[in-house]
């Protein structure tokens, strides 16, 4: 993708929807050029460099370098070297100036959010603007994301402005929960590991105890840390993640209910039965035919299933 910088109204969809996304961009700074290589691409409140001051916005901003190094610098981190694969956030009234090393250049992916939504993770700690360096590593997850963002950007289509909000949420639960992010804890990136694995192996029988010493961590501390990241004992998490897949199963497909017990790893339809209706509250041939009736007279209803 060739470089671009836009920079869009807010519109309603911070009001609607908690989150807008008021910038995107790619730039390519090749060595030794001056940075940003087109300043004409942005409002002249966002031009700065290393050399030329700070900078200080009203917005959210994700940063990722996908090749290349440099510097940051904020009132609140001081100066971080930014390495390739590295991803640093920008706070509202926080300032800050970076730019790549005139010897390496850089690639840089940026998206510039507002809304309620931020405001109120960064109230709870969630954003904090003193640990605002992650190093998530080389991702074609998140290149692949910030592409799919600048394409829907360029083709200015109306809806696609709730579709770019939510696409700018998962970036910034993509970099804020790297398993990489300096500073966290041993706890903290085996819960990350931990969560992680539990989603890719939905069908597996995993042993909780088993996976903390895997992850170098004593079960009664890595139980605490999950418990208090994620609002669920493992077990717990992992059985949530399985009924949510059961859901899909019931709701979108044909499969019976003995394929999907053995899909999600259930010794037998009935012990899947029983794991579902104490979650939902309903066995699950009723929960599913009560879904697709509701869904025949309120087509909505099928994408509101808890």
């Amino acid at each position: 993708m060739n470089d671009f910088a836009l920079y869009l109204p807010d519109g309603d969809t911070a009001t609607l929807w908690g989150a807008a996304v008021t910038a995107c961009g790619l730039i390519h700074a090749a060595p030794g050029s001056a940075y940003p290589p087109q300043p004409g691409q942005h409002p002249g409140d966002h031009l700065f460099g290393l050399r030329k001051g700070r900078r200080i916005l009203e917005s959210y901003q994700i940063i990722y370098i996908s090749s290349g190094c440099g510097r940051f610098e904020s009132a609140v981190t001081g100066e971080v070297e930014i390495g390739n694969g590295s991803a640093f956030l920008l706070f509202p009234n926080v300032w800050h100036r970076y730019a790549p090393h005139p010897q390496t250049g850089w690639t840089e992916h940026f998206i510039e959010m507002t809304g309620p939504t931020l405001d109120r993770l960064k109230k709870q700690g969630v954003l904090r603007p003193q640990n605002a360096v992650f190093t998530p590593g080389e991702s074609p997850q998140l290149i692949e994301a910030f592409g799919d963002l600048g394409r829907l950007a360029l083709e200015g289509r109306s809806g696609n402005r709730i579709q770019m909000a939510m696409l700018g949420m998962y970036l910034l639960a993509q970099v804020i929960y790297s398993n990489h992010e300096p500073g966290a804890t041993q706890e903290e990136r085996a819960v990350r590991h931990a969560e992680a694995r539990l989603r890719e192996e939905l069908g597996e029988r995993l042993k909780m105890k088993a996976l903390a010493l895997e992850f170098g961590v004593p079960y009664d501390r890595f139980r605490r840390r999950f418990k208090a990241l994620t609002g669920l004992a493992p077990k717990q998490y992992h059985r949530k993640l399985q009924m949510r897949r059961a859901q899909e199963r019931l709701l979108y497909t044909e499969h019976s209910l003995g394929e999907i017990a053995e899909e999600l790893g259930f010794d037998s339809a009935f012990h899947f039965s029983a794991a579902f209706k104490e979650h939902s509250g309903q066995a699950p041939s009723h929960w599913r035919n009560a879904k697709r009736e509701s869904a025949r007279h309120d087509p909505g209803a099928s994408s509101r299933h808890d």
